[in-house]
């Protein structure tokens, strides 16, 4: 059980996440693989293609959040814009 658990968690251990998501990640290759058999090819290119979804959840990500931050900008640039007005308008009263 030591020796379990150094290799899961050493420096040098391949897996970095829990054993739950390796389960999920092996049942995967398994679902994918054809046959059922996890072979080094096929390990790669599950891998290669969890890189490329993850990539583009990153950048849908990115995308959502400088939308979010650029629509907050335009928000607060508007009551600025706004107040500024309403300011001149007492001004010139």
């Amino acid at each position: 059980s030591a020796v379990c658990g150094s290799v899961a968690t050493g420096s040098s251990a391949a897996w970095s996440a829990n054993f739950r998501d390796l389960s999920g990640a092996v049942t995967r290759m398994a679902t994918l693989a054809p046959g059922g058999r996890i072979t080094e090819q096929v390990a790669a290119a599950i891998l290669q293609l969890s890189a490329s979804v993850q990539q583009v959840a990153d950048n849908v990500k990115d995308s959502v959040s400088q939308s979010a931050q650029a629509s907050v900008a335009t928000e607060r640039g508007s009551r600025d814009g706004q107040r500024t007005s309403e300011g001149m308008q007492r001004i010139q009263t």
